[in-house]
C-alpha cells in the first residue's frame, strides 16, 4: 500500500476528531511488520469493538476507484459434510458493509455524526471458487468503484458502490450497494418517537432449533417458528454482538439479511444445503426492535436456478425484500442497476448502515 492511514486521516480533518489514528504507521510500505493484526479505526465502520473490524486498509487510485483490504479470521468459512467448504455469506456481507462505510467516510467526507441510510445491498459469491479450511484465516481484497448520486451544498451525500471481492488475486464474488447519509436533525425527524436507541430487551419468541440452521447456539438464531409453513417471526436480541455492536434505535440491515438467509435455509425444497450464489435486498422502511415483524419465504425453482424470496412486514407494511438465488456451479448475475435506480428516492428505510 502506497498511502498511509495517517494521510487519509489528515484529509478528513474534523470528521476524525477524537479517533485514535496512532496505528497509521502500520500502513506505510517500508514500516516493520506489526506483531499483531492492524485494523482501520472502528469509528470509520460504525463499530464499537476493535475485534469486529474486518477491514485492514485502503488505497485511492483516482476519484472513483479504490482498493480495500480485509482479513477474515478462522471460522469465516463454512464446511458442510459431503458438500465441501464455502465462503460464509454473513461475513461476506459484513465485509462489504465495512468497505462501503470506510470509503464514504475516508474519501467522500461523510461526517461521522451523520446517520447512513441503506437503500440496496446486493452481492454474489462464485461457488466454483474453493474456500480455505474453516481453521484458516484469509486475506480479502475488494476493488471498489464509487459514484456519487446526490450532493448537498457541493458535498456528496449519497453513493452507488460496485465491488469485486478477490482472494489471492482470484475473484470470488461481486457486490453493489446504494446508500446516503443525512444530518442528525433530519434523521431525528425521520425517526420521530423511535429516535432513541433501545436498551431494554423485550421477551424474545422461541428460536428455531439451532441445528436446523447448521448453528450451535440459540443466540445465533434470528427467527422463530409459527404455525404456518415458511412463516417466521423476527427475533431481535439486542445482546447479539454480531448485529448489535452498539445500541441502536432500529433493527440493522445486516440482521435482516442474516434472518432472510435463515428463513431461506428452512424453505429450500431440497435436502442439499441451500447456498445462495446471489443475494439482492431492497429496504423500504425502518423495522422497530420491540414490535413484531413477520417474515415469509417463497420458493421459485427452474432448471437453471432456485430463488427464495423473503419478505419482512411490520404493522402490515412491507419493510424489506431479499431474493436469494442458487445457480448450481455458476456465478449469479443480476441486473443490479435496476434495483439501485428504483430505490434512489425512497423516503423510508429499514435502518442505517
Amino acid at each position: 500500500m502506497t498511502q498511509t492511514l495517517l494521510h487519509h486521516a489528515a484529509e478528513l480533518g474534523p470528521s476524525l476528531a477524537g479517533i485514535d489514528t496512532s496505528i497509521s504507521g502500520a500502513f506505510v510500505t517500508d514500516a516493520p511488520a506489526a506483531p499483531q493484526l492492524t485494523r482501520v479505526p472502528k469509528e470509520l465502520v460504525h463499530l464499537r469493538h476493535d475485534d469486529a473490524v474486518l477491514c485492514t486498509g485502503w488505497q485511492r487510485h483516482d476519484a472513483h476507484h479504490y482498493t480495500v483490504t480485509a482479513h477474515w479470521p478462522p471460522g469465516a468459512t463454512r464446511h458442510v459434510p459431503g458438500h465441501g467448504t464455502h465462503h460464509d455469506p454473513v461475513i461476506t456481507a459484513r465485509t462489504i458493509r465495512q468497505a462501503a462505510l470506510l470509503i464514504a467516510h475516508a474519501e467522500f467526507d461523510a461526517p461521522l455524526q451523520h446517520p447512513t441510510l441503506l437503500h440496496t445491498f446486493d452481492y454474489t459469491l462464485d461457488p466454483t471458487q474453493p474456500a480455505p479450511p474453516v481453521t484458516h484465516a484469509t486475506d480479502i481484497t475488494l476493488h471498489l468503484t464509487a459514484t456519487p448520486t446526490a450532493t448537498r451544498r457541493n458535498q456528496t451525500t449519497a453513493l452507488h458502490i460496485r465491488m469485486t471481492l478477490a482472494r489471492n488475486d482470484v475473484p470470488i464474488g461481486t457486490a453493489e450497494t446504494t446508500f446516503e447519509w443525512v444530518p442528525p436533525m433530519v434523521y431525528r425527524r425521520l425517526r420521530g418517537d423511535y429516535y432513541a436507541p433501545v436498551t431494554q430487551q423485550q421477551p424474545l419468541p422461541a428460536p428455531v432449533p439451532p441445528h436446523r440452521l447448521g448453528l450451535t447456539s440459540r443466540a445465533q438464531v434470528l427467527i422463530s417458528p409459527t404455525s404456518q409453513p415458511h412463516r417466521y417471526l423476527l427475533r431481535n436480541d439486542i445482546a447479539n454482538p454480531t448485529h448489535y455492536d452498539h445500541p441502536l434505535d432500529h433493527v440493522p440491515g445486516l440482521a435482516l439479511l442474516d434472518a432472510a438467509h435463515q428463513a431461506a435455509h428452512l424453505a429450500a425444497p431440497s435436502a442439499v444445503p441451500f447456498r445462495p450464489t446471489g443475494t439482492r435486498t431492497t429496504f423500504d422502511r425502518f423495522i422497530e426492535i420491540n414490535e413484531p415483524t413477520q417474515l415469509a419465504a417463497y420458493v421459485t425453482s427452474t432448471l437453471e436456478a432456485t430463488t427464495i424470496t423473503v419478505t419482512g412486514h411490520q404493522n402490515d407494511h412491507l419493510a424489506f425484500t431479499t431474493h436469494l438465488t442458487q445457480h448450481p456451479g455458476a456465478l449469479a448475475e443480476f441486473d443490479m442497476a435496476t434495483y439501485a435506480d428504483s430505490n434512489a428516492d425512497a423516503a423510508d428505510h429499514s435502518g442505517t448502515y
